[in-house]
Parts: structure tokens; sequence; C-alpha cells
């Protein structure tokens, strides 16, 4: 299945329900300075032919940065947050199945990259993140298992699946067009 058209990108998300901090983020503007690398759109490539999405479900994009595609989806009754390389569209991980899920990966690696916490509080503000304290006091308990790749992924996956768990039935989803 192709991406959702460029011309009904930001009528989908907002038909989906994403918030309009993303959808603002997702067409360039920049909420934040966190956000002026990694979380920054409009996707360029996929709406110009050079990259596939994956064949599940229409692919509203919201960025490209480095050799990965972000976007999201309506699967199954419901969104869920998806990233892939450039090699490899059917490769694509879930990254969450909520918006707040989704921040709580992206304010991960935005601490990862040495984020001062002011900053991300700021950040996490404008952008309506409202689990980047559990984020941070998790990841202080979690210690040493962040300690490997696989630690740290496995630790990520389960603060999101909580966090998705607690924001589902929250986040407004709205149904379908019949065509997706």
């Amino acid at each position: 299945m192709p991406a959702v058209p460029e011309s009904e990108r930001v009528a989908i998300l907002r038909e989906w329900g994403v918030s309009e901090p993303l959808i603002r983020l997702s067409c360039g503007e920049v909420l934040h300075e966190q956000f002026n690398d990694c979380c920054l759109g409009p996707p360029w490539y996929v709406y110009h032919g050079s990259l596939q999405t994956p064949e599940v479900a229409p692919l509203a994009v919201l960025w490209e940065w480095c050799d990965k595609v972000t976007g999201v989806w309506h699967r199954s009754g419901r969104l869920e947050f998806i990233e892939y390389g450039f090699g490899g569209a059917e490769e694509f991980e879930v990254v969450a199945r909520t918006e707040q899920g989704f921040w709580a990966d992206q304010f991960d690696f935005l601490y990862e990259c040495d984020g001062p916490l002011e900053e991300l509080r700021a950040a996490a503000a404008a952008v309506g993140f409202r689990f980047l304290e559990r984020h941070l006091s998790a990841r202080e308990a979690a210690g040493a298992v962040l300690g490997t790749y696989e630690g740290h992924q496995a630790w990520l996956r389960a603060l999101i699946a909580t966090i998705d768990a607690e924001t589902q039935d929250a986040e407004p989803v709205a149904a379908p067009d019949p065509a997706t």
C-alpha cells in the first residue's frame, strides 16, 4: 500500500487524532530546539519516489532523519507509530501504539544525545509529553540494564508498552476511511 498522499497527509493525521504539535513538527515547524535535527519534517524522499513504504497499511510519514523513516498508520483499529530504514521498508518496527508511547521513544533518544534536562522538560511541555519524569526515574532505576543494546531496548519497549496501556483509551482514534 502506498503512503497517504502528500496532499492529504495533514488531514489524515488530524482525522486519526494525532496532536497538533506532532503535526506541526512533521510539517517542519521547530517547536523546540531539541527537535531541530531528529524530529522534524516534512518528509521528502517518500513523497518524491526515492523510498518505498511497507505494504501493510497506508502510512502517514512524519519525517525522515538520518537513514530512517518515521510514520504512523491506522491498523487493526488503532494507531501504530513505525520506523524503518531506507534500505528496507518491509523491515519496519512498531515503536508505539499511542502518541505518548511514541514520545517516550523519541525522548529516550534525545536523552541519549545528552539533551540537558531542563531543555528536555521544555521540549516535553511543547509537545504535551506527560511521561518525561517517569522516563527519567525509570532510567535511573534501570541502572546496569541499560549498559547493553539488548538490555536498553528491552527496558525501553517495556516502558513504552506500559505508557501505551495507560493511554490507549485516552487518545482519540477516528475510524479510518474504508479504503485504508
